[in-house]
């Protein structure tokens, strides 16, 4: 457009909706500045959420409804609904940071890490540094990174990894002598909602059927570390599981465990403990579901995380989490409960 009109997406524009390209308002800088300054004030002033924030309304939320969901997902809801939106129902897909455009990413080298560990279960002679190298060359090939890698960061992610392999692998190695494992375990299952039922679906990282006829789920982690017992809505992947083994396996005893698996969680090792009546698990994906149901997906992460600094879709957020908490009145005490201890 030339300097005296500005183009303006659907659902933007001041005054009249666009019907595509062709028929999409040419409006003046001038005349209607001050109509757009209103209609962006008015997002931020209300104290109540509208389409733009994401509350989507339950129509439209019911065409959209998630049949199918794993674990991690429905934590991600728990981190941000508005972030779980973006990508698992719109499915936009997250733009790399400044940063991270000729380096490996945490995930990739997690994915790395995993494989590596999937194949060294499987060996059957005794696994040396060697192997552990190879396999690392040979992941490393297998799922290389999508983007532009600089040759000096790939040699120092390759070692980072094998660093850390040679430190978990004694402990990977004593965990499994003897035990019947079986690696990126496939399961699915059916949660209880009050909507009806709701399909889940994961890849454990590893089962482990011990001698004595019970099962151990294994969830390996490259990052920090979360207290499984401590259930909560961005906290529930270890629960669910076992609540999917239970299904597969009725009457057998199930539990499980998140094992570190690299030297920023330090190796460590958390039991779930949790006891097999415990609701809060059901009572926190009930919860979630409604929301879904109702078509809200508003940008409400716990701020004490402050998961905004690391959020692939801070750009296009609409949302001030610290500012919205305090002018969204009406929804505070009934929506935040989800994420508060």
């Amino acid at each position: 457009p030339s300097d005296e009109t500005r183009w303006w997406p659907t659902g933007i524009e001041p005054d009249r909706e666009a019907a595509g390209m062709e028929a999409m308002s040419q409006v003046g800088p001038v005349s209607d500045a001050r109509s757009i300054r209103h209609r962006y004030r008015s997002h931020y002033d209300d104290e109540v959420f509208d389409a733009y924030q994401g509350d989507i309304g339950p129509e439209l939320s019911q065409r959209l409804w998630p049949e199918k969901v794993t674990p991690s997902a429905l934590e991600q809801f728990g981190v941000c609904p508005l972030a779980f939106f973006y990508e698992h129902i719109l499915g936009i897909k997250p733009l790399l940071e400044d940063n991270q455009r000729y380096t490996v990413s945490s995930a990739v080298k997690g994915q790395w890490m995993h494989k590596v560990l999937e194949t060294a279960v499987k060996a059957t002679t005794a696994v040396n540094a060697e192997m552990m190298r190879q396999w690392v060359e040979d992941t490393v090939q297998s799922l290389a990174p999508t983007h532009r890698i600089l040759p000096a960061a790939l040699r120092h992610a390759k070692d980072a990894v094998l660093q850390d392999l040679f430190q978990v692998w004694p402990l990977i190695r004593f965990q499994t002598e003897g035990v019947g494992v079986q690696t990126e375990y496939d399961l699915e299952w059916e949660v209880p909602i009050p909507s009806g039922t709701w399909r889940f679906h994961g890849r454990i990282d590893r089962v482990d059927h011990i001698g004595d006829g019970t099962i151990m789920i294994v969830d390996y982690k490259t990052g920090n570390l979360k207290n499984p017992d401590r259930v909560g809505a961005d906290n529930l992947q270890l629960p669910l599981y076992v609540q999917g083994l239970r299904q597969r396996f009725p009457g057998t005893g199930i539990t499980a465990q998140l094992q570190g698996i690299s030297s920023k969680n330090q190796f460590r090792t958390h039991i779930l403990s949790l006891p097999e009546t415990a609701s809060h698990p059901q009572e926190l994906v009930n919860e979630m579901a409604a929301r879904m149901r109702r078509g809200e997906f508003f940008p409400l992460p716990r701020l004490n995380q402050d998961p905004c600094r690391i959020c692939s879709f801070v750009l296009m957020c609409p949302a001030d989490i610290k500012a919205i908490r305090r002018r969204k009145r009406p929804w505070q005490d009934a929506y935040w409960q989800i994420w508060e201890d």
